[in-house]
């Protein structure tokens, strides 16, 4: 199986340093661009099946990829949404990248990278010798590429947005 992992599009709160978490967010200017000249980077690129985070930063990007794909199937995914950040969320967001590990109030770094699991077991088994492409967000994105790569979470560089990165599994 290959999997191609895309961040959505910049939005405005990234621009402003805000954490989003499971809230939604608007794509700026800048992120919509983004999202255009990505989707005709991939738009030459076979892909089977294509899955999104349910927030809508992230559909909006997949609906700019697709359209190179149309006759390809899509799902949305909850399992793909953003880390739960609690009182960050519609906040700025604090200097120390590991401020995630440190509160009560925050969705916890194994109920992620469960879900993350539970989510490639699915993609796994309903779509073994596919590429599948997937969007969604930087924190989850980088939960996926550690359990993919078996490396420690805080070893994993952060995908900036719109970019992608491509697995074999």
């Amino acid at each position: 199986m290959k999997i191609i992992i895309v961040r959505h599009g910049l939005t405005v709160e990234n621009k402003l340093g805000i954490c989003q978490g499971q809230t939604e967010g608007q794509l700026s200017r800048e992120g919509i661009l983004e999202n255009e000249r990505l989707s005709f980077e991939l738009k030459d690129t076979p892909i089977d099946v294509f899955y999104s985070s349910t927030l809508s930063r992230a559909r909006q990007t997949l609906s700019q990829i697709i359209k190179f794909h149309r006759e390809k199937p899509y799902f949305l995914d909850s399992r793909l949404i953003e880390w739960g950040m609690g009182p960050w969320e519609g906040n700025p967001c604090p200097e120390n990248d590991n401020f995630y590990e440190n509160l009560d109030s925050i969705e916890t770094f194994k109920e992620v990278k469960n879900r993350c699991a539970s989510f490639f077991n699915h993609i796994k088994e309903k779509h073994p010798k596919q590429t599948v492409l997937v969007v969604s967000h930087g924190l989850t994105i980088r939960m996926m590429e550690s359990i993919i790569l078996k490396v420690n979470f805080n070893e994993v560089i952060p995908l900036k947005n719109s970019t992608i990165k491509t697995f074999i599994l």
